[in-house]
């Protein structure tokens, strides 16, 4: 090839300009300008941008007419070692759908592959910590997470299709504290659709979330869980609960396909029989709820805290049958420790739940300055 033919490739001055309009002086209210750099063809290219750092690297796909024509093959291999915090794009002229369709494609199989692993909790592909977000997040309120999730990991997985466990664990923590909490100041979940699509767009474009026009107040938020009714047929109940229950560092991990069902602690065929609650709206505070695996069948006449207590733990039937206790850890600890439940544990127990809550609120920044 002569000289003259030769592709020079991305020219330095290109380059240069891309880093000078990426710098800005410090506390600069002017909008970051998105640099993209396109006809990216070598790898002399790729070295150049991952020393230049532009937002968005361009790829021009199966064109022929163009010297910086790349095949699908070629770009596989460009992306290998392309910064993992670069995004790629392709550039079709006259492509074929078909064509199109099929990077795509190799992007869905890729989520496919992400979210077959958080259904089968792949210890390998993810630690103990993510697994026990993911847990917790399986029990949300509504399955807007699925999709926030999703969009996080297309936007920040390796070239091996892995995350971040740092980041990743921290996002997962910041987007169930805010979807439990705006679930019980603003129930719906198409109240929820105008947040969580405005962090989408700040995932895609680079920006971190921070959900920051959805602060909360921290008296108004700790108002509202005082003064909303949990009750069973709401799914932020069980959602609360569930987050309690992995709150406690010593609580297992749990089978995805373990059925779990809301236990009153002090049963409510106990009050029907005692009436020994001044409140009896306590009898469905989130302070007299827990979670229990729906095989605990306990009878209805075991109504006592200690006749209950053996099923906690598990006990060995009339049969000489052997029947497993809870997983749950929180109820084995208060079998194994307390006597008795009562209305003082109830009240005690709810506001140890909605203080804990509030400061996983503020740990996650999404609390307004006081």
């Amino acid at each position: 090839m002569s000289e003259e033919n030769k592709d020079p490739g991305i020219p330095k001055a290109r380059i240069l300009k891309s880093q000078t309009q990426k710098s800005q002086p410090p506390g600069s209210k002017i909008p970051k300008t998105k640099i993209k750099i396109c006809g990216l063809s070598r790898m002399e290219d790729i070295e150049a941008v991952n020393e230049a750092c532009p937002d968005y690297c361009g790829f021009i796909i199966n064109y022929p007419p163009s010297k910086r024509n790349i095949s699908v093959d070629q770009l596989a291999e460009l992306k290998k070692i392309l910064r993992k915090e670069m995004k790629a794009v392709g550039v079709f002229v006259d492509a074929p759908a078909e064509s199109v369709a099929k990077l795509l494609n190799e992007n869905l199989i890729d989520l496919a592959n992400f979210w077959n692993d958080v259904q089968n909790q792949n210890v390998e592909r993810f630690s103990d910590r993510i697994l026990r977000r993911l847990f917790v997040l399986n029990y949300a309120p509504n399955g807007m997470w699925t999709y926030f999730v999703s969009v996080y990991y297309m936007a920040n997985r390796d070239s091996d299709g892995l995350l971040n466990d740092d980041r990743f664990y921290s996002f997962l923590n910041k987007i169930t504290a805010f979807i439990w909490a705006y679930a019980v100041t603003n129930p719906g979940v198409n109240a929820l659709r105008t947040p969580i699509f405005a962090e989408m767009t700040n995932i895609v474009t680079g920006q971190p979330v921070r959900f920051s026009d959805y602060l909360f107040d921290t008296q108004k938020l700790q108002n509202a869980f005082d003064n909303y009714t949990f009750s069973n047929n709401r799914a932020i109940t069980k959602a609360m609960l569930t987050w309690w229950a992995f709150q406690n560092s010593s609580q297992e991990l749990l089978s995805l396909e373990s059925v779990l069902e809301i236990e009153h602690i002090y049963a409510r065929n106990r009050q029907e029989k005692e009436h020994s609650l001044s409140n009896p709206r306590n009898i469905e505070s989130l302070g007299n709820k827990v979670l229990l695996e729906k095989r605990i069948n306990i009878r209805a006449s075991d109504y006592r805290f200690s006749d209950k207590v053996k099923y906690y733990t598990g006990f060995e039937n009339n049969r000489k049958q052997k029947k497993e206790g809870t997983k749950i850890k929180e109820l084995t600890d208060l079998a194994a420790n307390a006597t008795d439940f009562t209305e003082s544990d109830i009240v005690e127990r709810n506001a140890k739940i909605i203080l804990s809550f509030v400061t996983f609120m503020r740990n996650n920044d999404l609390l307004c300055e006081d």
